[in-house]
């Protein structure tokens, strides 16, 4: 066995095992009810403005089976009675046509503020509801044993008997 094949084996149980914690620590979490209010609220209320896209952005690209997905957040800015606030917004494959944007926000506080509470709500409460994470830390967690064992069994192959 070369020192390759260890290293990739190790990499590899490695991050399944993380991928599994992952996945189980956002299925004990659960929703977050105070966000949940805030979402709630803002779409309640319906205060909106047009926020203004910064010229500058932070681009990521990952790779996802091979395939690369790049995502690009920008920091916009918009103004509620003379004060001027902030968010982010990320875009993903590809820029944004536009410089503008709605935002939402609470009236009682404008920095609390997002392009998409209905999306965003929607995902909070799916976090509480949902067997997905749970589902995920499984098969993450059988991945990883399936790698953990095969780690061990090719040490076994290896190993020469003492005769």
């Amino acid at each position: 066995m070369n020192i390759k094949d260890v290293v990739g084996g190790l990499v590899a149980t490695l991050f399944c095992g993380a991928m599994c914690v992952q996945c189980t620590s956002m299925h004990l979490e659960g929703s977050d009810k105070e966000a949940i209010s805030r979402y709630e609220k803002m779409i309640s209320e319906n205060a909106t403005a047009v926020a203004t896209l910064g010229s500058e952005y932070n681009e990521v690209t990952v790779t996802v089976l091979k395939v690369p997905v790049k995502t690009f957040t920008f920091v916009y800015s918009f103004e509620v009675e003379g004060r001027k606030y902030t968010g982010e917004k990320t875009y993903q494959i590809e820029l944004p046509k536009t410089d503008t944007l709605t935002v939402s926000y609470l009236r009682e506080d404008p920095s609390i503020n997002c392009s998409e509470p209905q999306r965003l709500l929607e995902i909070e409460k799916e976090k509480g509801g949902s067997k997905t994470n749970l589902i995920g830390a499984i098969v993450w967690g059988v991945i990883a044993g399936l790698c953990l064992l095969g780690l061990i069994a090719s040490f076994k192959e290896k190993t020469p008997d003492p005769q």
